[in-house]
């Protein structure tokens, strides 16, 4: 055990309360890595509360296929009772018991009108407060949300996710719990599927699951969710309407409203069509995925990855937006030909035109 993972036990053992929150909250390997780290903390004895956040329906029922206790404790909260001391003059405060009853009693030199009390609620500070992967952009929101005493980040950046959780349940149990396999499995899966690098971290992990009891009909069914049974289709239909463009290394497709309804997906869709077509077309630099919004057929959205990140970073800032795993949302196009005019302005503004390619 590292010295840093024997410091969060240590730390984690001192604690009664901890709150999960997961950046970049649509995706499936963050929404999954943390509710593997809030079933961990309950199954270690702790108060794990996992914050809601946006997933879409297929991400929640796939996370809810492979991770076997979900149980979301409640935040800590206090009562607040507040009272403006110029309209209630009070002159002295205590408390008495009467039973099962607290009564909290304020006098006052004149006589004291109730309606001028007010209570509330507020968020208590969980003991520790637990960031997944969290953009520096959105760190700032998340530590004001939560009200917390300690924080610990957990990112990806140096070991992939899968790893990294591996790690912390190790040194929690002194090994992998069985109820944690199949999830550390279908975790290592999808983040081979986005990493640009070999994640032998991750072919190590899965060698140690074999030793265990895999279950890959739950490993199945639970992609089947994710992906819907009419994915493959959609993904047809966006192979079929792409091309591949040389001299920016860039695959192209672009998808209409049309092939949303009749293969009964959605634009949520997106982030796995992307991650398909990389291992489809492995000689692509670049992917822009252009869609026609279903809820507004005049607008048009973009999803654009690649495997040169530092790249990408520079072509998500050229277009007024910022960098989500190995691919960003561009939106505000109202038709396809914007779009592509749009992003292959900012493409070539960035890779054509920038020094390294000169």
């Amino acid at each position: 055990m590292s010295e840093a993972l024997k410091k969060f036990k240590d730390e984690l053992e001192k604690v009664n309360s901890v709150a999960v929150v997961s950046g970049k909250s649509k995706s499936a390997p963050h929404a999954l890595s943390s509710a593997i780290l809030h079933s961990a903390f309950l199954k270690f004895g702790k108060k794990s509360h996992l914050q809601p956040t946006e997933n879409a329906e297929n991400v929640r029922k796939f996370t809810e296929a492979v991770v076997k206790n979900l149980e979301n404790l409640p935040k800590p909260e206090n009562i607040l009772i507040k009272l403006d001391t110029k309209k209630i003059p009070v002159s002295e405060l205590k408390y008495e018991k009467e039973g099962d009853i607290l009564k909290i009693i304020l006098k006052g030199a004149d006589s004291l009108n109730a309606s001028d009390i007010s209570i509330e609620k507020e968020s208590a500070p969980v003991d520790l407060l637990l960031i997944v992967d969290p953009e520096e952009k959105e760190l700032e929101k998340i530590l004001a949300l939560i009200p917390h005493r300690e924080v610990v980040k957990l990112s990806a950046k140096e070991k992939s996710m899968a790893a990294k959780i591996s790690d912390v349940l190790t040194a929690l149990f002194d090994e992998i719990p069985e109820e944690f396999v199949n999830a550390l499995w279908a975790l290592s899966e999808i983040e081979e599927k986005t990493s640009e690098n070999e994640l032998k971290e991750n072919l190590d992990l899965k060698r140690s699951l074999l030793e265990k009891k895999i279950d890959s009909g739950v490993i199945m069914r639970a992609k089947e969710i994710l992906l819907g049974k009419n994915f493959w289709k959609l993904l047809g239909r966006a192979m079929a309407r792409s091309e591949f463009e040389k001299n920016t290394e860039t695959l192209w497709s672009f998808i209409p409203k049309g092939d949303f309804l009749k293969t009964g997906q959605s634009p949520e869709a997106a982030p796995e069509l992307f991650r398909e077509m990389k291992n489809i077309r492995p000689e692509a630099g670049f992917f822009a995925l252009l869609w026609e919004n279903t809820s507004d057929p005049k607008a048009v959205e973009a999803l654009i990855g690649g495997r040169d990140i530092n790249k990408l970073q520079k072509l998500a800032s050229s277009l007024g937006t910022s960098l989500s795993s190995p691919y960003f949302i561009a939106k505000g196009f109202l038709t396809f030909s914007e779009a592509e005019l749009k992003i292959r302005s900012a493409m070539q503004r960035t890779f054509l035109n920038s020094p390294e390619n000169l």
